[in-house]
């Protein structure tokens, strides 16, 4: 009986929290190695967007210069509900459009030309950061890992117990 409560005794004040500063350790990792990922940094101005209804600031955008539906419909799928998150695209595709809340339709050669940045040639997406900086861009869908998780590190944490109960 004895050893049990030694052993329990053990779990309780040694290991388990030793796991548990290992998890969130790891995290804190995969947090400051997705931000150094991120490693451009060109400043925008807020208003660049302001003709369109857009607002870069506190909002985390990704912009789809012209890659491919099923990438652009697969990240919006994955992010359409979190708050601080909007869509930037060239095209039109089945469920997603310049109706649905937080994704804005606007033709490649104008959003080029509004960022005017030498960095989006030969890229097909870009993500611009609640700062408005474009903290990266992507040269194709191979990228859709990078650009996941890249998204999901510059989205703020929403507690899940502070949410309204209509889902907003």
């Amino acid at each position: 009986m004895k050893i049990k409560s030694n052993v329990l005794l053990f779990l309780l004040l040694v290991l388990i929290p030793f796991l548990s500063w290992l998890f969130l350790d790891y995290g804190l990792d995969f947090r400051k190695k997705s931000f150094d990922e991120m490693s451009l940094n060109e400043l925008l101005a807020d208003t660049l967007f302001q003709d369109y209804g857009i607002q870069l600031k506190d909002k985390i955008t990704f912009v789809d210069l012209d890659g491919s539906d099923e990438v652009v419909k697969g990240v919006y799928e994955q992010f359409k509900k979190a708050p601080n998150f909007q869509l930037l695209t060239t095209k039109r595709f089945i469920g997603v459009d310049e109706n649905i809340e937080n994704v804005f339709l606007i033709g490649g050669d104008t959003i080029r030309a509004i960022l005017s940045k030498d960095v989006l040639n030969g890229h097909q997406y870009s993500l611009i950061d609640g700062d408005a900086q474009m903290r990266n861009v992507y040269k194709d869908d191979s990228e859709k890992g990078n650009m996941v998780k890249h998204i999901a590190t510059l989205l703020p944490f929403v507690d899940k117990n502070t949410r309204r109960r209509d889902g907003k």
